[in-house]
């Protein structure tokens, strides 16, 4: 509202200096103004009475402009500590700050605090005063859950030819629930053992805690190779007229698999121990039986060796 010289004397009038408005009653000393802009407003009180010199006073109104009520769209869905969580709000151009609970933000991403037990964060996003409009703020409340550590893997137990699979120790495994990966194993004990694991196959753990934080991998464990010469079952040749016996690593394993003779990486390669007289152990597994061999029972030794791990070896007769 426009007040301005009430006197009776002369002729007043309303006028706009600068800025945006429209006088209702201009001749009026009081008068209502419509469709006042944002920022600084100018209006003048003017009088003149015939030759009189006229006079005049300026009043300047303010319009501040509101910028909204601030509305914190974050969702309050947990997240693990090892997350991140990307903050919402409305209007635009509000600030950001952590009210409890620890962390960061930059821009409109919160980084939570390492956190030794699950922590409730408060996050308050403020749009800021302007002239006489107030500030305005609202706050969002999440739990930040603690994320396990990596599960410690020792062997427990080491495969062998008679049994062929092994066992993993992991220790140090959260409270509560968890689920072991791979293998989707779950319980509730502070160590588990993982059996049934085959030989020469790295092996690394994860666990999530009930609240569904995973931690990173556990050491890697490799079981070792387990290399199995096996005894044969009796072969007859006609010492007459000589011949080649099937090869003797038929029944061989490596890690519980046949294995394969050759000089690739995953195969073995068959030596000689004790070859009787008359007979020769050939590179393939074979046996060699020269003509006119005498007859009897010749017990031959021999072994098998990793391409790739020439020490690991195994021998049978």
């Amino acid at each position: 509202t426009l007040a301005g010289n009430t006197a009776t004397v002369g002729t007043g009038l309303w006028s706009l200096v600068s800025g945006t408005g429209t006088i209702t009653t201009p001749t009026s000393a009081t008068s209502g103004v419509t469709g006042l802009g944002y920022g600084a407003n100018v209006f003048r009180w003017t009088i003149s009475n015939g030759t009189c010199t006229a006079s005049s006073s300026e009043v300047t109104i303010t319009r501040d402009t509101f910028a909204g009520t601030a509305t914190n769209t974050t969702s309050a869905t947990a997240i693990c500590e090892t997350a991140t969580k990307t903050l919402t709000a409305t209007p635009a151009g509000g600030t950001w700050g952590i009210v409890s609970g620890g962390g960061s933000i930059t821009n409109d991403i919160y980084t939570p605090a390492d956190v030794t037990a699950d922590t409730d964060v408060t996050i308050k996003y403020t749009v800021a005063s302007n002239g006489s409009c107030d500030a305005t703020d609202a706050d969002v409340t999440f739990t930040v859950n603690v994320t396990p550590v990596a599960p410690s893997a020792s062997i427990l137990t080491q495969p062998t030819c008679e049994t062929p699979v092994g066992s993993i120790l992991l220790s140090g495994l959260p409270s509560g629930n968890w689920t072991i990966n791979p293998g989707n194993i779950t319980g509730s004990t502070t160590t588990k053992t993982i059996t049934d694991l085959t030989s020469g196959i790295a092996y690394s753990f994860t666990v999530t805690n009930d609240a569904g934080c995973t931690s990173t991998l556990s050491n890697s464990i490799t079981l070792w190779d387990v290399i199995c010469a096996n005894p044969e079952t009796t072969v007859s040749i006609n010492g007459n007229t000589g011949g080649t016996t099937p090869a003797l690593t038929l029944n061989d394993k490596l890690n519980n698999v046949d294995v394969v003779v050759g000089t690739n990486a995953g195969e073995v390669k068959v030596t000689p121990v004790t070859v009787p007289a008359g007979l020769t152990l050939n590179a393939d597994g074979t046996v060699t039986i020269a003509p006119n061999t005498p007859a009897g029972n010749y017990d031959l030794t021999y072994s098998i060796c990793e391409i790739t791990n020439p020490t690991n070896c195994n021998e049978t007769t």
